[in-house]
């Protein structure tokens, strides 16, 4: 039952994300919309903690503690000087980094409890395969392979993809749709 409820879900969310992604542009407004969904989640979002950042500047992390509470970060690429929670102008890798680390959340919430310290790809078999290769390059592939704990490559390779690929907006819905 457990892997029909997941191939349901993957449908579901495929079926959103691909529509809504043919259609929108990508824009500020769609990551504003993204910025409050993820809010509105009961996710604070953190921007240019010096302390957090060290070595991570153009990155960012969602991070879950042990009480189950959740934070998401972003280490802008030009944010070492900003300040603590201090914003510089968003780059195209700074919005990439907001779509991939909002994915990381729907990750959270979609099979499971937002907070429980599991996060499974959305896709799943031939369907996250098909996704992941035609969305990134084999270099990039190689790269979070690479990158990664293999533990986390699922999951990574799909938050990738879903940055590159799956705007903003669509982004936003899944985070509202499944983690209410």
């Amino acid at each position: 039952m457990k892997k029909f409820f997941k191939l349901a879900v993957a449908a579901a969310v495929s079926a959103a994300t691909f529509s809504t992604a043919a259609q929108a542009s990508n824009t500020l407004k769609d990551h504003n919309v993204l910025w409050h969904a993820i809010k509105n989640s009961g996710t604070p979002i953190f921007v240019n903690i010096p302390s957090e950042c060290r070595g991570n500047w153009g990155g960012g992390s969602y991070i879950t503690f042990p009480d189950t509470r959740t934070v998401l970060l972003v280490c802008q690429d030009n944010g070492q000087k900003a300040g603590a929670d201090n914003q510089v102008k968003w780059t195209a890798n700074d919005l990439d980094t907001l779509r991939h680390e909002g994915h990381h959340i729907v990750q959270d919430c979609v099979y499971g409890t937002k907070g429980d310290r599991w996060l499974d790809p959305v896709f799943t078999g031939n369907q996250f395969k098909e996704f992941v290769t035609s969305s990134l390059s084999q270099d990039r592939i190689n790269f979070i392979l690479r990158s990664y704990p293999a533990h986390k490559h699922d999951t990574e390779l799909e938050a990738f993809a879903v940055a590159e690929v799956v705007d903003a907006s669509a982004i936003a819905n899944a985070v509202t749709k499944y983690c209410k």
